[in-house]
């Protein structure tokens, strides 16, 4: 699309075409719970006027991208998809998208999500997404919304968090790319927090080459340069594998297209071992619950009428735990990052 625009395609065409899908399809979908439609027609106009009188910033000048909305864009809602958040209004930006915005894409709305992040899949307050796949299928979440508009093609990308997954399970089921970078690549200013030392900034989109230009966007800076395609590494590569970790069925072409990438000379592979997974997930659980607990539990029990049936058995985990039980689990999680470090 951006070489489209760059050929001459109006950004105001293909707003118009994304605002139309919205309206014709978001009822069913509910990927959409906020269209900012007068500014993102405004915006899209002026970055037509900017590129044609030559001063394009890039490649995502005019492209309209969707924001979970637990990530804070000046003059439009915040909710987290939480009743209590329904008339909050942001007054600043979150720096990420400062940045996705000074390299010229529009935000054209906020989407939906689980509630606070930690609900079940069907938000009491806005529904439940459909997969644009299949209707009759969700997305998996949380960043449902997210992945349902790029998909529907609401938007040609779109910015998610991921504490546990939120990007990657939607986008597993929606056949795109969910990204859940290096934790503070993407700074977290402005994003509102499930749990801290956990949360992390990424994109939904459609193909790597997209991921690539929203991660660098978000960031505001230039990655490492990837290898041109189909270059071989000089320097060879090795991949650790965890037996432990293996044994989910899988599609006989990613199986093929995996063996094939193994086998490649300049890949070395070593097994190692990965003890006590369960105990390892049972401790990234009572990280997430527990810094949920400090920052929500206070609102939540003010105000129980404001949350849905899934928060608070959640919220629950979260205050069962006792200080020991945290601390130990951070003990585990920095061990277990030490030795796939090394």
């Amino acid at each position: 699309m951006s070489e489209k625009i760059a050929a001459g395609l109006s950004p105001v065409e293909i707003m118009e075409g994304c605002l139309d899908r919205i309206q014709e399809l978001n009822e069913h979908i509910k990927a959409m719970i906020f269209v900012a439609e007068a500014d993102a027609l405004d915006a899209a106009l002026q970055a037509t006027r900017e590129i044609r009188s030559g001063h394009r910033r890039g490649p995502l000048h005019g492209v309209p991208i969707a924001v979970k909305d637990v990530i804070e864009v000046k003059d439009s809602p915040t909710t987290a998809g939480y009743r209590l958040f329904r008339d909050h209004v942001a007054t600043e930006t979150a720096t990420c998208i400062a940045n996705l915005q000074a390299a010229g894409a529009i935000i054209i709305g906020k989407t939906n999500l689980h509630e606070l992040c930690v609900g079940g899949h069907d938000n009491p307050w806005h529904g439940k997404v459909a997969n644009p796949l299949d209707p009759d299928r969700g997305t998996g979440g949380t960043s449902s919304g997210s992945a349902a508009a790029v998909a529907a093609g609401f938007c040609l990308a779109a910015v998610g968090t991921d504490s546990g997954g939120s990007n990657r399970s939607p986008a597993a089921a929606t056949g795109l790319f969910g990204y859940k970078p290096t934790n503070d690549l993407i700074a977290v200013q402005g994003v509102m927090s499930i749990a801290p030392s956990l949360d992390c900034v990424g994109v939904l989109a459609r193909s790597v080459r997209d991921v690539r230009l929203m991660t660098e966007a978000l960031a505001g800076k230039r990655l490492a340069p990837s290898a041109s395609g189909g270059s071989k590494t000089t320097t060879g590569i090795t991949i650790g594998i965890c037996p432990e970790l293996l044994g989910a069925h899988v599609d006989t072409s990613v199986d093929i297209a995996l063996a094939t990438m193994l086998d490649r000379p300049e890949v070395r592979t070593v097994e190692l071992t990965f003890d006590d997974r369960e105990a390892f997930v049972a401790a990234g659980l009572t990280i997430l619950q527990c810094e949920f607990a400090r920052i929500y539990r206070n609102a939540i029990e003010q105000k129980p009428d404001m949350v849905g049936d899934a928060v608070p058995s959640f919220l629950q985990g979260g205050i069962r735990s006792h200080a020991g039980a945290y601390a130990s689990a951070i003990e585990i999680r920095n061990g277990v990052r030490g030795r796939f470090l090394e």
